[in-house]
């Protein structure tokens, strides 16, 4: 089993701690100690780590490898597909709440004469 360690920025002082891990089969795992991830909700952080966002790791060239190794583990792994899929929704849930809140006030307007 292989595993790396990143931090992020939460809510709170101290940054959050993601651990991730890779089994031998190719299964990768990802924990956070954000409330949410122990709860098992959704968890921005695990997302912001995934998604390349290492603004809170040193500048340095093991921080650069740590990403690479991720970057690497992630090429068509079923999680990597996820998260694909993840932002495909994302970014069609702002596109129609933004609609959604056009046609509201586009409603008002005309519910009041405007």
């Amino acid at each position: 089993m292989e595993k790396l360690q990143f931090k992020a920025k939460g809510s709170g002082l101290e940054p959050y701690t993601i651990n991730i891990k890779r089994k031998d089969s190719g299964q990768i795992t990802i924990t956070c100690n954000c409330m949410a991830s122990f709860k098992g909700l959704h968890c921005k952080h695990r997302i912001k780590i995934l998604s390349g966002d290492y603004s809170l790791q040193p500048n340095t060239k093991a921080t650069k490898e740590k990403a690479k190794t991720l970057e690497s583990w992630l090429v068509n792994s079923e999680l990597k597909k996820s998260l694909d899929y993840y932002f495909v929704c994302e970014e069609n849930f702002q596109s129609l709440k933004s609609a959604l809140d056009k046609s509201k006030k586009d409603l008002i307007k005309i519910m009041e004469g405007k």
